[in-house]
């Protein structure tokens, strides 16, 4: 999924995003003309602190943590809609921040060039680009706190973690209870009856998947036991990872000096199931 992609267009989605509700249909068609996609796995770098700002960026879909070099945490997250890079492009100054996915992310990339010609082509465009740009920085000045809040997760990854497989009984209930919910459950195999031979990183998959999330109040992505190419994908796509573990917990190394080496000395877990959690933020 790294580099650039073809145009993009996705039918009236972009009437979700608040740069193009003011615009009419044509207006979107040359917006949409005039960029081109990029697709970022976690952890990628869409901009650099201190680089130079030739190039607009709108999110897709995903999540993008603004943060400054030397800073542990981001100054913002920025998610579907948003404008990424607008000071420095504006301004024609070098970049303010790193800007980097926390988890796959897609985004609609506005060359200079591009934009000079849409000014031109378009004004309502431009018109539309700076109210996004004033809606931006009246919500920057009423922030209270230097960094937001990340937002609840809607998407999951659960990864089976533990010594021994989750039980049938688990998988079942769990599926009966987010099936109650109207939440999405995504496995191998429904990716590939979607997709048969397609590998998991074409854009199509992806675009798939955030269509899912755009939709369902909430995506699990069952990520098996595996370190497969599956699993990694679930855990790039996801707001949260949780690993749901069974078994006895292996035991620890033995200590320096141990006469037995540590040989009949056996830590207990539990019979049941338990889960912890990592956020990407």
């Amino acid at each position: 999924m790294k580099g650039a992609s073809a145009t993009f267009a996705w039918g009236n989605l972009s009437e979700d995003f608040a740069l193009f509700r003011t615009l009419s249909p044509e207006q979107r068609r040359k917006a949409f003309a005039a960029m081109v996609r990029r697709d970022l796995v976690r952890g990628q770098t869409l901009v650099a602190q201190g680089g130079a700002s030739d190039s607009l960026f709108m999110v897709l879909h995903g999540a993008l943590a603004v943060r400054r070099t030397g800073d542990i945490e981001p100054i913002a997250e920025l998610r579907a809609g948003e404008l990424v890079g607008e000071i420095g492009f504006f301004a024609n100054v070098p970049r303010t921040a790193d800007v980097i996915a926390i988890r796959d992310t897609s985004v609609l990339v506005l060359t200079r060039a591009a934009y000079q010609n849409l000014a031109e082509d378009a004004p309502a465009i431009v018109e539309a680009l700076l109210a996004t740009l004033a809606r931006r920085f009246a919500k920057e000045t009423a922030r209270i706190t230097p960094v937001r809040a990340s937002p609840k997760a809607r998407t999951v990854a659960l990864i089976d973690g533990g010594c021994e497989p989750l039980p049938g009984a688990f998988d079942r209930r769990m599926r009966e209870g987010l099936a109650a919910t109207d939440a999405e459950i995504v496995d191998p195999a429904r990716v590939n009856a979607m997709f048969p031979g397609r590998t998991l990183d074409t854009p199509e998959v992806a675009d798939w998947l955030n269509k899912l999330e755009h939709a369902a109040p909430l995506v699990v992505y069952l990520g098996g036991r595996e370190a497969s190419a599956w699993a990694r994908k679930a855990i790039r796509q996801a707001d949260m990872v949780v690993f749901a573990c069974r078994g006895d917990a292996p035991p620890p190394p033995p200590p320096r000096g141990s006469p037995d080496g540590g040989r009949g000395f056996r830590v207990r877990g539990s019979s049941g199931v338990n889960a912890a959690s990592r956020s990407h933020s």
